[in-house]
């Protein structure tokens, strides 16, 4: 009985996808062995460029795990077809990605899946020089416009299509609601179920309406744990009312995808241990039958130990496909997990028919994504540094700024008094950050050279703007902010000084500073947010930005 679901739950799916005609699925289908089917299922990672990425990759454990090597990828995709890649590092231009993904498609004698993890923009893995950031989802969350959510999933859609992108992993649908999740955080659109659903159904539309696959991640929820999936198995008991609600509209409202993570959930699965993403009853009895969703269901990737901890290659891939996934996202080892699942067929594990409801669910996505791929006939360049998309930079920017905590209705408006920066950065050598564009005198300093500034001379400033930049995410290492920042504050307020404080990073600090006058929040600490709070604070636009998460 349990086949038979699956396979009408397959033809279901079939009926969603609209068919391309250079690209018939069932006359593919109908030629792939049974190895072929399998390598179908299988995404598997690469980097653009790998010398340029090396020092990236070394900062996380899984990759040293995989062979990402060019020569290893082509063999995957000539001598087993395997279904498609994802694009990992982050110094990859955008003309270096398209080169590479067209080289791989010429290989292949299937199109190949091509997706990034593109959460706001193509900056989270291409080189930042060669496209335009946009902000995280959290600062979009601030902004509270669904319109303009659904403006930037347009605009991501023409710039993915640009590459050769045919699926992007967004939106994330987390409900953060823990201060200290040191993976989900700013990556979540806030701490409310509403404002998340809304943000993410219109980013997802933005992508769909222009033709590319939306994945909603990661089910059944990843915002309340204060571990990364990453490094560990971690356990989340948030609300299911809560986790589960973003998920659920967005799957109403026809989401192509949806993304199984990495958790110990044990309000929906008894078996400790065991990986939400390889849960039978997450995978397949919530997400499919009880919550109605017909689309791809790609695990998150395999790599990470909250899945490789709990099993071998090849039986992990196994066991996720039988707990109803359909893409396997970056197996450690493509090679052996596509010969484990072969055997496994004929050993009866797992069944051919099984196999062939997601070769065909995969085909017939894969159709959709390609039937409009080269409409488009401006450069790489035309399209990824349009006046329009700098235009929506800008705007997204400057409407994301909040002022979370003021001394008046706009503390900034109408002021002639003598304003002061001070910049407070990792280290000196620091060349990342440049607020020369903000106003007034500057003192840059570093976190360890407070006790500096504070011996310096106020005595021409009214009103001293403290920037700090440089943050991050974990809570228990105060999001980066210097143990002595409440000293300077103080210091400042005891010699009369009206004290600004601008967060470059989380919201979840702002108790870390809570004794300033005023307190920004710009989410991000990139050129394009130094100029909105410049503006801001210079009296020229006025914070518009409403705080996206509950903070003590």
């Amino acid at each position: 009985m349990k086949k038979l679901s699956i396979v009408v739950l397959s033809l279901i799916t079939v009926s969603i996808w609209c068919n391309n005609k250079k690209f018939d699925p069932m006359e593919v289908f109908a030629k792939l062995s049974l190895r072929q089917k399998i390598a179908q299922l299988c995404i598997v990672a690469a980097v653009s460029n790998e010398e340029k990425n090396q020092k990236l990759m070394d900062r996380w454990y899984e990759w040293a795990l995989y062979l990402l090597d060019h020569a290893y990828i082509e063999d995957l995709i000539i001598h087993y077809q395997v279904g498609g890649v994802i694009f990992y590092g982050s110094n990859t231009t955008a003309q270096e990605q398209a080169a590479l993904t067209d080289h791989f498609q010429s290989l292949s004698e299937i199109p190949l899946f091509i997706a990034l993890d593109a959460e706001t923009g193509l900056d989270d893995r291409l080189h930042e020089e060669s496209v335009i950031s946009y902000p995280c989802a959290m600062a979009l969350g601030a902004i509270h416009d669904p319109r303009l959510a659904y403006k930037l999933g347009a605009e991501l859609a023409q710039q993915l299509k640009k590459i050769g992108v045919h699926m992007a992993f967004t939106p994330i649908v987390d409900v953060n609601s823990n201060p200290a999740n040191p993976i989900i955080g700013l990556r979540s659109f806030g701490s409310q179920k509403g404002l998340v659903t809304l943000m993410g159904l219109a980013l997802m539309n933005g992508l769909q309406d222009n033709g590319v696959i939306a994945c909603a991640k990661h089910f059944p929820g990843h915002g309340d744990t204060s571990q990364d999936s990453h490094e560990m198995l971690p356990t989340v008991n948030q609300d299911l009312a809560i986790a589960l609600y973003p998920f659920k509209e967005l799957i109403d409202a026809g989401v192509k995808a949806v993304m199984t993570a990495h958790l110990e959930v044990p309000a929906l699965e008894k078996q400790k241990g065991l990986a939400s993403s390889l849960s039978y009853s997450i995978v397949t009895t919530l997400l499919q039958y009880q919550m109605g969703f017909n689309g791809l269901i790609i695990t998150d990737a395999l790599g990470m130990k909250g899945a490789s901890d709990c099993a071998e290659p090849g039986e992990l891939e196994l066991q996720a496909l039988l707990a109803g996934n359909d893409i396997l996202l970056c197996p450690v080892d493509a090679a052996r997990a596509i010969d484990y699942i072969e055997q496994a067929v004929y050993d009866g594990k797992i069944s051919e028919e099984e196999i062939n409801s997601k070769v065909l669910k995969v085909l017939h996505a894969k159709a959709w994504a390609m039937s409009d791929e080269n409409e488009d006939d401006r450069s790489i360049e035309e399209v990824l540094q349009s006046q329009e998309a700098h235009d929506l930079q800008e705007l997204l920017f400057c409407k994301s700024i909040t002022l979370a905590k003021r001394s008046c209705e706009n503390p900034f408006a109408g002021q002639n008094n003598r304003k002061f920066i001070i910049s407070i950065l990792e280290n000196d050598d620091d060349d990342s950050i440049d607020t020369s564009d903000m106003f007034g005198t500057e003192i840059p300093g570093t976190k360890n050279e407070l006790d500096t500034i504070l011996s310096s001379n106020f005595d021409n400033a009214d009103h001293v703007i403290v920037t700090i930049h440089t943050m991050n995410r974990f809570a228990d290492k105060n999001y980066g902010i210097p143990n002595s920042i409440d000293d300077l504050i103080i210091s400042l307020k005891n010699q009369g000084k009206q004290v600004t404080v601008v967060l470059f990073g989380t919201p979840y600090a702002i108790p870390l500073v809570n004794e300033a006058d005023d307190i920004l929040i710009a989410y991000e600490d990139w050129p394009a947010a130094h100029k909105a709070v410049a503006d801001i604070i210079s009296g020229k636009k006025v914070s518009t930005g409403i705080l996206p998460v509950k903070v003590k």
